[in-house]
């Protein structure tokens, strides 16, 4: 391990601990796999758990008539009031379903210019217990990789597929793109027991070279 810290800010919103409080301890998990995998030393965030409450608040403000969050919306403010930088990532875990402007719903966003990745669970709800543990562990990973910088720059074996495949890795890796919830949960059943996070040696290696 290198001797640098680093802090990374993860809240789950209230609905999250409702579904399964263990939720919120697998993403969390999943965002340390991916720090001490970079060879860098997570920073305990000990107020977790406290934002869920007025996490859940604010995301009202964003609600749509038909129930969903507006993510356009959701964003521009968090990025207007500074609550996320490339030097202090965020990630926050919802249990609401998201909306973006031309789609029915999305599985959430990730912007590493600006140190945000908002996740929701809404569409994964059904899948047993353990497989959701899992698998939000396993999006944790994901994203919080992009967070750290992996992406179209870094990630040596790109997918070529373009699209939403673009910035992803073509390895049986943490980042590899799924675009269904029985992809993500077949991936992330796959790399379950795999060393490293799931991740695979180019995209590593590229983790190590940006923070290191």
């Amino acid at each position: 391990m290198s001797g640098r810290f680093h802090d990374f800010g993860f809240t789950p919103d209230q609905g999250v601990l409702e579904l399964d409080p263990a939720l919120a301890e697998s993403a969390y998990l999943g965002i340390v796999d991916v720090i001490e995998t970079a060879d860098l030393r997570p920073r305990v965030d000990s107020e977790m758990l406290s934002g869920a409450g007025s996490l859940s608040e604010v995301i009202q403000y964003f609600r749509l008539p038909n129930g969903q969050i507006d993510a356009d919306r959701l964003y521009g403010t968090l990025v207007e009031t500074g609550f996320s930088s490339p030097d202090n990532p965020r990630f926050l875990l919802l249990s609401e379903d998201l909306r973006t402007e031309g789609t029915n719903f999305i599985f959430g966003f990730s912007v590493k210019e600006v140190g945000l990745s908002v996740q929701s669970l809404a569409r994964f709800r059904r899948l047993p217990a353990e497989a959701l543990r899992r698998t939000t562990r396993h999006i944790a990973r994901h994203e919080y990789g992009h967070l750290l910088g992996l992406d179209k720059s870094s990630i040596k074996n790109l997918d070529t597929r373009g699209g939403l495949y673009e910035g992803h890795c073509a390895n049986v890796c943490t980042m590899q793109q799924v675009m269904s919830v029985p992809e993500t949960d077949a991936l992330a059943r796959t790399l379950s027991t795999k060393p490293l996070a799931g991740f695979c040696l180019d995209c590593v290696g590229s983790l190590r070279t940006l923070h290191n």
